[in-house]
């Protein structure tokens, strides 16, 4: 595992732990980079045993210059193999990681965009009870305005029956139901500017709460849009690391063709898929001047 290689006390298996932890931040790897992380360890192996590097190996020339170098040599063939195939389990192991630190983190935005939503409700709430006094006071000032009515309209008919009695006094009674008419008026206008002024408030405030609604409504189906994108991701990562999850079993004698008996690890899975996948997965290993390529694998010899 990458594990093995950052905890090496040499410093070229750590540098090259850490080339592949920067490089399988993608989902998947290009086959040029796993024959770059695959011949920077088996130079570091190489420098371990003090072993004469080959010069294609230089950094000046290709990694394609390297393999070729390798493959002449069959312990170097091996090594550089063997850490070839390691390579995609060890940014499998890495992306595991990245994927669950990933989720973490949107849910724990999922979690404060919740706390967030919460306050803004909160808050509406208290909007509204504080809307609701104040509806309260407007409707006492209705009454009050209302009790004024009815204590003019009293006056009035007293004034109206004093004119009745006392004709000589007309004239300034008329004055006082003038004086009474307008101040009638003048409250019915303040009351109904009273009721308009608090039904367009109350307008306001509810198209607010409206659109704030919408704008939370479609901020949380976004964050679950994501969550659910990142585990659909992380879910295809598993899958196709079960499908490099195979056995051999059988080896023609010559070992320079390889029949595979593939054992699905799933109730119900493709095993022919399977086999496929292992076939195109293995292909690049194979190199007929090397027939020692597959020694590694476990087989039983007919």
């Amino acid at each position: 595992s990458i594990q093995k290689y950052q905890a090496n006390s040499h410093d070229c298996y750590k540098e090259a732990a850490s080339m592949l932890q920067k490089g399988c931040k993608e989902l998947t790897i290009k086959q040029e980079e796993k024959i770059q992380y695959a011949v920077r360890l088996t130079m570091c192996e190489v420098a371990t045993a003090n072993m004469n590097v080959p010069t294609s190996c230089s950094q000046a020339n290709p990694p394609s210059a390297c393999v070729e170098a390798l493959a002449q040599v069959p312990q170097l063939w091996t090594s550089y193999s063997g850490y070839f195939r390691e390579v995609m389990a060890m940014c499998y192991a890495v992306r595991h990681q990245i994927e669950r630190e990933l989720v973490e983190s949107l849910f724990y935005n999922l979690t404060l965009a919740q706390l967030v939503n919460t306050n803004l409700l909160q808050q509406h709430a208290q909007d509204m009870s504080a809307l609701h006094a104040q509806e309260l006071a407007t409707l006492a000032s209705v009454s009050k305005a209302q009790d004024d009515l009815k204590s003019h309209a009293t006056e009035l008919g007293k004034w109206a029956a004093g004119m009745v009695k006392d004709v000589g006094g007309m004239s300034e009674e008329m004055g006082k139901v003038a004086r009474s008419v307008n101040e009638i008026d003048r409250v019915q206008k303040q009351v109904q500017l009273a009721l308009r002024a608090s039904k367009e408030e109350v307008g306001k405030w509810v198209e607010g709460v409206r659109e704030d609604t919408v704008a939370l409504r479609h901020g949380l189906q976004v964050v679950a849009q994501d969550v659910s994108k990142h585990f659909q991701q992380q879910q295809q990562a598993q899958e196709s690391m079960q499908l490099l999850m195979v056995r051999v079993v059988h080896c023609d004698s010559d070992e320079k063709h390889v029949s595979l008996d593939v054992r699905c690890l799933r109730a119900g899975g493709n095993c022919t898929s399977l086999q496929r996948n292992l076939v195109a997965y293995l292909e690049p290993y194979y190199d007929p001047r090397t027939p020692q390529l597959f020694a590694h694998l476990p087989c039983i010899q007919s």
